[in-house]
């Protein structure tokens, strides 16, 4: 199964959660949140009890890297094209 991931993409650095990692994805809300307790305003709660970036307010700090415990973000260059996908038969 493919990586999921959140991504910001307003135009700068953009932060990734790597959802298959981060121990509150993986456990249903029930676990870690230590992104969350840094009261970052790039960060949302959702329904579940999770993280998820907002793209809006995320400026790329990368402060979320440094206390994830899992290593779960990260921050990435912003793409500066489509990805292309090839296909094989």
């Amino acid at each position: 199964m493919p990586k999921i991931w959140e991504a910001s993409d307003d135009g700068g650095n953009q932060v990734q959660i790597n959802r298959d990692i981060c121990a509150s994805w993986q456990r249903d809300g029930e676990a870690c949140n230590e992104c969350l307790k840094l009261q970052c305003p790039a960060f949302i709660r959702t329904e579940q009890n999770t993280p998820k970036v907002d793209p809006d307010t995320c400026t790329g700090c990368d402060v979320c890297t440094q206390i994830c415990p899992f290593d779960a973000f990260e921050v990435v260059e912003p793409r500066t094209s489509e990805p292309t996908m090839e296909y094989s038969n």
